[in-house]
């Protein structure tokens, strides 16, 4: 642990903020609609895990649901790999979730991003983050 502080500046203010650029409702309109449309796919996912889960090849196998989409896409691969009755779907649900853990990262990076100052010079709304 260190004995030298680190300043950290969160500024805490109204969105639109006055000093957002005009268009700056667009970006924060986007931002939300992205993590509604992420919640309901997380959603899906979590649904078809489930259905993964209670199919009667799991019974005896201690698989769960898990958290992590690291840990989701082993628990996938293994399935859509050691289950018969997923065969036929194993090659577009393997390449499937690989698509997804493509965009895993960039959902992360939005949902945890501390965000700062629009870029003002920007031609279209761009806001600087911080990723901690």
């Amino acid at each position: 642990m260190s004995d030298t502080p680190t300043l950290l500046r969160i500024p805490a203010h109204r969105t639109p903020y006055r000093a957002d650029p005009r268009n700056a409702e667009e970006f924060y309109a986007s931002l939300g609609q992205f993590t509604v449309a992420w919640g309901r796919f997380e959603g899906h996912m979590i649904g078809a895990l489930l259905m993964i889960l209670n199919l009667p090849e799991a019974n005896g196998k201690k698989l769960k649901l898990v958290e992590p989409w690291s840990q989701r896409q082993k628990l996938w691969e293994y399935t859509f790999n050691t289950f018969t009755s997923l065969e036929p779907y194993k090659g577009r649900a393997l390449a499937f979730m690989k698509r997804i853990m493509t965009e895993v990262e960039d959902r992360h990076f939005a949902a945890h991003a501390i965000w700062d100052d629009f870029v003002l010079t920007a031609s279209e709304p761009t806001i600087r983050v911080r990723r901690i």
